[in-house]
Parts: C-alpha cells; structure tokens; sequence
C-alpha cells in the first residue's frame, strides 16, 4: 500500500511498470491508500502485507 496524497495514478503506472521490469522473485501489489474506499481493504493490507522497502 502506498501512502500519500500527492501520489497519483500515473505515479502508480510508474512503479507498477519498474516493479514488472525488475527481477523481484515474487508479484507485487500496489493500492493507493487515499484512493482506497474500502477499511476492509486496508484492514486485510495491514494484516497479512509484507513490507518491502
């Protein structure tokens, strides 16, 4: 999950797309938090999401 309201959708495209190009050994998913509607949602992220920095 991405935190920050200043990060769009295009910012989003951006890092999907490096993230697609990059030899990580595992998939990533990306939400954006300030667009995320639902708290279930962003309950389950928090639960079960690893971190990667």
């Amino acid at each position: 999950m991405l935190e920050g309201n200043a990060l769009t959708f295009d910012d989003l495209a951006i890092i999907q797309d490096k993230l697609e190009q990059s030899t990580l050994p595992f998939t990533v998913d990306i939400v954006l938090k300030h667009q995320t509607q639902s708290s279930e949602i962003i309950t389950r992220i928090r639960e079960e999401a690893k971190q990667v920095k």
